[in-house]
């Protein structure tokens, strides 16, 4: 094989990745225009958990959820940087439909961090059995049976 062929086959290689990584790029922000899940930014996610089969006769608010959650007798912590994962149970939680509620009775939270713009962001969520608080934008989404599976498959399948 001589050089020019040599250098032509380099240069097609070279370009070929080149417009690779610009596909990708290009992929990445048009996830985020579309306000879906993010591409490539997602560093771990935390679940406490108590269970959403739990009976309490009264409501567990966020905030008394949060006071116990050191308390790990009563709250399953779980950390998770399996990004598919975290990207899964962002979709899942983040494609919830919106209603209107008053209270929640939480049986888990979900702190997803992800790394935007050279700065980490947390997204927080509390889980009841019927209701979903997302804590930064103070939006309320139905909780539906999938949800409620997919988190306890996830959180069961990680102790085990």
């Amino acid at each position: 094989m001589n050089t020019n062929a040599r250098i032509m086959i380099i240069a097609v290689l070279f370009f070929a990745m080149l417009a690779e990584s610009f596909a990708k790029n290009d992929f990445c922000k048009n996830i985020k225009k579309k306000n879906a899940v993010q591409c490539c930014t997602f560093s771990k996610v935390e679940i406490m958990y108590s269970g959403f089969d739990t009976d309490t006769p009264f409501s567990i608010s966020p905030e008394m959820f949060d006071l116990w959650y050191d308390d790990t007798s009563i709250v399953t912590i779980i950390t998770l940087t399996d990004v598919d994962t975290i990207a899964f149970i962002d979709s899942l939680l983040n494609s919830a439909e919106h209603i209107d509620a008053r209270t929640i009775d939480t049986r888990c939270r979900i702190l997803i961090t992800r790394e935007e713009e050279m700065q980490s962001a947390i997204d927080s969520f509390y889980l009841g059995s019927t209701i979903i608080y997302k804590k930064n934008n103070g939006s309320v989404l139905k909780n539906d049976k999938v949800i409620q599976k997919a988190i306890n498959d996830i959180v069961f399948h990680t102790i085990n």
